[in-house]
């Protein structure tokens, strides 16, 4: 743009100097001069050199006095001259040079050679504009190059080919290294994959790769600094302005990193890493211009990490800005009914699921947010009946989910606990149907034969939900055998039915993914008891009292366990134990 008004202000000057032309030779014989310019400006007056350098010095002055204006109500930025440097270093070259030697020859040169350095310097003066637009097209055409294989990598990364899309975006950075865009969207796709295999050396890489890209710096930042863009106005539509939104994207995709990264780190570096993750989304906001498309996507992520380190109001004020500022977008929704769900508010995180559901009816995540709220509403739930319509709707909720994405296996997990749930809580009422057919005085009456079908349904509805949540934890198994939570699940279900030894089987599968996984040892521990192996079961129960010691059921079963062997002092000692740690059963 710089060069395109020197270029505007040298072709205005020329028309204004030929036009000069008959001023001058009218008024030379009455400048009081005349007697220094006879002697020094004849021989060039023929020659029409006079008038170039009026307008060399005419240049020079404007220059001189814009360059004064901006050293004193500005400041230059060394970026943005370094990235003209880089782009048009050859035609800047060129233009220098043919300036230079233009001003050497009018200052050296006589009448003869005048014309012939005159055309000479004009000649340089066109092989800039040539090599300056060959300069152009050539950062043009690398630009759509660039694109190229940015958006191909994007579309390999959405469709989860992960490896092909990082070779895309590689090429990218070839051919542009400095092209933020291709290392933010690289960095992305190595945190959907950590993220998806919950792989933390793949989202070190990622954050390795946007550190990388925040160094670099904006591409292109303004040459000249003024009041506005100190004070981070943003530059609309300029390359300027697309590379200072292309760091302020590089800033939130670090956030996003570290948010995902935090959920597998330890307890003492998860602090420092969301202080950093908050000060990356903040700065990221100062640099998105209002009304900007990632601005609500910003505010989103600021609600998240603010979530995360328990801050929920300010949370809940961050995705309400989201909100506001783009009411149609589900994830700001969502996030704001996982920070309601996290304050214990069930019923308005609901709401706001269904709000994100009603946006986004095929998002698998906000399915499965809602039927965790769900299911942790009938834990509280008062009437019976309120209970069980929690559990059905979480188990929709969950199924949905499920249809959305089949290899959730978080989704099929909670689902065989819901299942489960549900399997208790119609045993439950089964058990209280049968007591009330029991304490019928007649159990042959209508009345005692109600309750006595009653139960039998109930306990049939609950071994059906027992056998759905065993299919739904095999399934979660099938997805990801890894998880030693999904085989304890498949053992307390076993547990419940009565299924001693299968449970005991699951338990040592959920203990060799995790070995110092304790309720594991706890409730195979009680499958022991329950098989009579008391030996076995105190063994079990010193295992999971090793890994967690306050745990006061834990010391009551031990209690138990040596009881029943006539063990008196043992049994004291544990029970003793357990009722220092608050167990009232």
């Amino acid at each position: 743009m710089i060069l395109k008004v020197i270029l505007c202000v040298l072709a205005v000057l020329a028309v204004v100097t030929s036009e000069m032309n008959n001023l001058i030779n009218f008024s030379i014989d009455d400048w009081w001069v005349r007697e220094y310019a006879a002697r020094h400006l004849e021989k060039i007056i023929g020659t029409g050199e006079i008038f170039l350098l009026v307008l060399i010095g005419t240049v020079s002055l404007i220059a001189i006095a814009t360059l004064s204006i901006i050293l004193r109500r500005n400041r230059i930025d060394r970026g943005g001259i370094e990235a003209y440097w880089r782009d048009y270093k050859f035609s800047t070259i060129v233009l220098l040079g043919s300036l230079v030697y233009f001003a050497v020859s009018i200052a050296y040169g006589d009448s003869v050679s005048g014309s012939l350095n005159f055309t000479t310097s004009m000649s340089l003066f066109a092989l800039f504009i040539a090599i300056y637009s060959l300069e152009s097209s050539t950062l043009k055409f690398k630009d759509i190059q660039t694109d190229y294989w940015n958006m191909r990598g994007i579309d390999h990364r959405d469709k989860k080919e992960y490896y092909t899309a990082f070779q895309a975006f590689d090429n990218g950075i070839r051919l542009d290294p400095k092209s933020i865009k291709c290392l933010v969207n690289k960095a992305n796709a190595k945190c959907v994959m950590g993220e998806r295999f919950h792989d933390t050396s793949l989202l070190n890489d990622a954050l390795n790769i946007i550190n990388h890209a925040l160094q670099l710096g904006p591409k292109y930042s303004p040459a000249i600094l003024t009041h506005e863009t100190l004070e981070e106005t943003p530059i609309q539509e300029t390359r300027e302005g697309k590379a200072k939104q292309e760091y302020a994207n590089a800033l939130k995709s670090k956030c996003d990193i570290l948010i995902h990264l935090v959920d597998l780190q330890e307890e003492n570096e998860k602090k420092e890493s969301l202080a950093i993750a908050l000060e990356c989304i903040e700065n990221a906001i100062c640099r998105y211009p209002d009304n900007n498309a990632q601005l609500p996507g910003a505010y989103t992520t600021k609600g998240t990490v603010l979530s995360k380190l328990k801050k929920y109001d300010g949370a809940i004020k961050a995705c309400e800005k989201a909100i506001r500022l783009e009411p149609r977008e589900p994830i700001a929704w969502a996030i704001k009914g996982s920070i309601l769900a996290a304050k214990g508010n069930h019923e308005a995180a609901i709401k706001d699921f269904d709000k994100a559901i009603e946006l986004k009816p095929g998002s698998s995540d906000f399915w499965y947010s809602k039927g965790q709220s769900l299911k942790k509403m009938s834990r509280r739930a008062g009437p019976s009946i309120r209970k069980q319509e929690h559990l059905l709707m979480a188990v929709h909720a969950y199924d949905k989910s499920i249809e959305f994405n089949q290899l959730n296996s978080n989704a099929w997990n909670q689902k065989g606990k819901a299942l489960s749930d549900l399997g208790r809580h119609y045993h439950s009422e089964g058990l209280k149907s049968l007591n009330s057919y029991a304490m019928d005085i007649n159990i042959y009456s209508n009345a005692g034969l109600f309750w006595l079908e009653k139960s039998n349904a109930l306990f049939r509805q609950a071994n059906c939900c027992f056998k759905k949540a065993l299919k739904s934890y095999d399934r979660a198994i099938d997805i990801n055998p890894n998880d030693g939570m999904f085989w304890f699940n498949k053992g307390l279900a076993f547990g419940i039915q009565g299924k001693y030894d299968e449970a005991i089987e699951a338990y040592d599968k959920a203990i060799r993914q995790d070995p110092e996984y304790g309720d594991a040892w706890h409730h195979k521990g009680n499958a022991l008891f329950n098989l009579g192996k008391y030996d076995m079961a105190i063994e079990s129960y010193d295992k999971a009292i090793l890994f967690n010691p306050k745990n006061a059921s834990t010391w009551h079963n031990k209690g138990a366990s040596f009881d029943v062997q006539g063990k008196i002092s043992e049994a004291s000692e544990s029970y003793d134990k357990a009722r220092e740690l608050g167990w009232t059963g």
